[in-house]
């Protein structure tokens, strides 16, 4: 299980941020495909 906090630019659309964060998801199963859960939380603020 994998947790990410992720600093993301502010967006208009909701669908852009879901379209971004698949993006890292995809990118970190393809370096660790072991990784069977992944979890990203999305936050423009620390």
């Amino acid at each position: 299980m994998v947790s990410v906090k992720v600093g993301m630019q502010e967006k208009n659309a909701a669908l852009q941020l879901i379209e971004d964060i698949n993006l890292v998801e995809a990118a970190f199963k393809t370096s660790f495909p072991q990784a069977r859960w992944i979890f990203v939380e999305p936050d423009v603020h620390d």
